[in-house]
């Protein structure tokens, strides 16, 4: 059997939002069994889970009784990918920080608080029949497996296209997934910031394709894919349990993740 896990003690991260540019601060307390992965917004309770997205442009944004929280992706996929199951989050302003623009920062933070076992069973998701869900030119596709596996194949300004696949275990995770950082085509910046998005984005925090070359040197030749498995796994933590399967994405992003998260919640309830 497999046990619940929370962070041993508090931890805190401050920076600035990436979408609003404002300045936030995170605070990670620990949890009890069963309580799940929540933010705490203003003393208000918002649940890690896919029926509390209010948002998939650009970020998961997660919200409930007036209360809103962008950009979880990278804390959530870290906790999940770390194997803590129950955490706090408390949030002063509208986003989690930046940071680099990857997950390091959240990995780091994590160890540094400690992983406390909790004595209850934690919940897992054994998928038994292949699911998928599809849009116009992107597609996810959900197989049993005996462990979780990301699976990502997509096209890149610049870089072509790649594929990897990774069994996701806390070191995998830590050294070939939570470096990858946030990236934006070239041809994406004037509309993003024409959406009130990006604010916060620099050269310091996000990755431009679509040059010569790209706007940093790369932190592995597949950076951009990486990072995209890391956004799949954040969103397919909005299951509110752990995934046996192997996820096969094609060009997905935040909107098809979490169709595919309501229909493995929904497939479990048969």
């Amino acid at each position: 059997m497999a046990f619940q896990h929370t962070i041993s003690h508090s931890v805190e991260i401050e920076g600035i939002g990436l979408h609003t540019g404002r300045p936030c601060r995170l605070r990670l307390n620990p949890a009890a069994a069963g309580d799940g992965l929540t933010f705490l917004l203003d003393g208000r309770t918002v649940p890690a889970r896919a029926e509390f997205v209010i948002s998939t442009q650009r970020a998961m944004v997660l919200g409930k009784n007036g209360r809103q929280v962008s950009t979880v992706e990278h804390l959530l996929a870290s906790l999940n990918a770390m194997g803590i199951d129950n955490v706090s989050a408390e949030v002063e302003g509208p986003e989690i920080p930046i940071i680099d623009g990857s997950a390091v920062i959240f990995v780091e933070k994590i160890r540094e608080a400690g992983k406390k076992r909790l004595m209850k069973e934690a919940p897992v998701l054994h998928l038994r029949t292949p699911l998928w869900v599809s849009g116009e030119d992107d597609l996810l596709l959900a197989l049993p497996s005996p462990a979780l596996r990301l699976t990502y194949m997509g096209d890149f300004p610049g870089l072509g296209f790649q594929q990897r696949s990774l069994s996701i275990s806390p070191k995998i995770f830590a050294e070939q997934i939570a470096p990858a950082r946030t990236f934006v085509s070239q041809e994406q910046i004037q509309s993003v910031l024409t959406q009130g998005l990006g604010q916060g984005g620099s050269l310091e925090n996000v990755v431009v394709l679509g040059g010569e070359r790209p706007s940093t040197p790369l932190r592995f030749a597949d950076e951009p894919l990486r990072h995209k498995l890391l956004d799949l796994l954040g969103d397919m933590a909005l299951l509110g349990k752990g995934l046996q399967a192997h996820i096969i994405a094609i060009r997905s992003g935040h909107r098809l993740n979490l169709e595919l998260v309501k229909k493995l919640r929904e497939a479990e309830t048969r």
